[in-house]
């Protein structure tokens, strides 16, 4: 099995915005904006009654949108479903390319990550927590059951999706087998403890062994700090293909990546 580490939902570039953990510790992803077909508007997505174009403006936005490609659809009640709505994930282009390139397909787990910040609510308005950092937190999962890459099946399949419509270059759907979201928690997060760099990323000890590979990072260096391992993440691309080259090594990636779908 492949573990893939997936960048998704707002950041200082998408959006300009971090999307929130919520005070009962949800991690609330925050879909990117786009113009585009098949776009879903923000305040057609709810969390507990409140929809996400609220949620939003709360959080003094700097920029203004309305609309968004919901994409990974993992929060199965964000809104109302269609008849024979599945949990999905889209990619196309040089990432699609990629993903092919590490041959990741039906059996593998994308491990979905953002740009996270704590909040509070004061009277009864959220709001990020006073000098709450941003972290790189790891916010939901899905183990693919199914690729399609004909547009004319991903059409009839998932017509809701927003892949299903426009031209997209080496268009890719993955179907779930089993998906879930998270509540915060420490085995989530990437960014080191205390750092102001989230993108140096504290992880188990097991991503030091040789033996384990990370698409993009084949020049980052990984060491081994009291227990864990140390590593920039890159700024490019959008997914990280963690590979297990023996036997002993994806049995330890295995363990660690059901270990966090456990926590949902």
């Amino acid at each position: 099995m492949k573990v893939i580490l997936s960048r998704k939902g707002m950041d200082s570039a998408s959006g300009r915005m971090d999307s929130p953990i919520l005070p009962d510790g949800t991690l609330l992803s925050l879909p990117i904006p786009v113009k585009e077909n098949g776009l879903t508007p923000y305040h057609n997505l709810f969390y507990k009654g409140t929809n996400y174009l609220d949620v939003i403006r709360s959080l003094k936005p700097k920029s203004q949108f309305t609309d968004c490609h919901l994409d990974p659809d993992i929060y199965a009640e964000a809104t109302c479903r269609p008849q024979g709505w599945k949990a999905a994930f889209g990619q196309s282009e040089i990432a699609a390319s990629h993903l092919d390139g590490n041959s990741v397909g039906p059996g593998d787990l994308f491990l979905f990550f953002g740009r996270f910040r704590k909040t509070v609510c004061k009277n009864g308005v959220l709001k990020y927590e006073r000098n709450a950092p941003a972290q790189h937190v790891i916010f939901g999962y899905l183990k693919v059951k199914r690729l399609l890459t004909d547009q004319t099946e991903i059409t009839q399949e998932c017509p809701w999706h927003p892949h299903a419509f426009g031209e997209r270059k080496n268009n890719h759907l993955y179907l779930a087998e089993k998906y879930g979201t998270f509540h915060l928690h420490n085995d989530l997060i990437l960014t080191k403890a205390g750092q102001s760099r989230l993108s140096l990323w504290s992880l188990p000890a097991l991503f030091a062994d040789p033996a384990v590979s990370i698409s993009y990072h084949n020049k980052q260096i990984r060491k081994l700090v009291e227990g864990r391992t140390e590593l920039v993440s890159v700024g490019r691309g959008q997914e990280f293909v963690i590979t297990a080259h023996t036997t002993e090594a994806e049995r330890e990636l295995c363990s660690w990546a059901e270990m966090l779908t456990c926590l949902d």
